[in-house]
C-alpha cells in the first residue's frame, strides 16, 4: 500500500522534525494519524479525504498539541484559486510527493497499481502533455 511502514522514514527524509500542517486528501485515517507525531505544536491537521461512514478522528489526541482540525468538503473556485496561488508561490509543493509518473494513455496501468497495492506509492501523476 502507499508507503507501507515507511511513513516515518519518508517524513524524516524531508529534513524537518515537524510540520505546520498535515493534509490528508485520500481518506486514509491510519496515514493521517501516523503522521500526527510530526505535527508541530499549534499546527493544523486537515482531513480533506472521505474517511467513510466509520471514519473517526479522536479530538482528545489533538488537544495535547493544541492542534486545529480542518475538515473541508467539496471545492469552490475561491479555494482553488487560493491553492493555485500558494502553489505558484512555492508554499505548497507537490512534486516531492510524486512517487510514480505515467503518460496519460497508461492510466489503466496506473489505476491497476492502485487497486493491486503490490508496490509502495505515494503520489501518482498522469502526464497529459503527450496527448
Amino acid at each position: 500500500g502507499p508507503l507501507g511502514g515507511g511513513l516515518s522514514a519518508f517524513l524524516e527524509s524531508r529534513g524537518k522534525k515537524s510540520f505546520q500542517s498535515i493534509i490528508d486528501t485520500v481518506g486514509n485515517n491510519n496515514l493521517l494519524m501516523g503522521a500526527f507525531p510530526f505535527l508541530c505544536h499549534g499546527g493544523s491537521l486537515v482531513s480533506a479525504g472521505f474517511l467513510g461512514h466509520g471514519g473517526n478522528i479522536d479530538i482528545q489526541v489533538l488537544r495535547g498539541k493544541e492542534a486545529a482540525l480542518h475538515a473541508p468538503s467539496g471545492w469552490s473556485y475561491d479555494r482553488l484559486e487560493k491553492t493555485l496561488s500558494l502553489m505558484s508561490l512555492g508554499k505548497i509543493q507537490l512534486a516531492p510527493f510524486v512517487s510514480h509518473r505515467f503518460p496519460a494513455f497508461e492510466a489503466p496501468r496506473a489505476y491497476q497499481m492502485i487497486v493491486d497495492k503490490k508496490e509502495d506509492f505515494l503520489g501518482i501523476l498522469l502526464d497529459w502533455s503527450s496527448l
